[in-house]
């Protein structure tokens, strides 16, 4: 999920040398409206408390578009770690 890797790059550049102290500060800030956007991803993909588990409605995706497989076929470069 692209939420807890922008966490772990936040609170990575956080705590760099050339950091003049705000970093940890501003990502501690950040935390609990990362957290409830977890919160609320979570409930919608089945997860409703710390006991109890739904199981979500199965998504059907069509494979079978045109410019889909052509995507799948197509070069895709990686970006570079931070």
């Amino acid at each position: 999920m692209a939420e807890l890797y922008a966490l772990h790059r936040a609170e990575l550049a956080s705590y760099t040398t050339d950091d003049p102290g705000f970093g940890p500060l501003a990502f501690h800030e950040r935390l609990p409206h990362a957290v409830e956007r977890l919160r609320t991803h979570t409930r919608t993909a089945g997860c409703v408390g710390l006991q109890t588990h739904k199981e979500p409605a199965p998504r059907i995706l069509a494979n079978d578009d045109p410019a889909f497989l052509d995507w799948c076929k197509a070069a895709h470069q990686l970006v570079p770690e931070f």
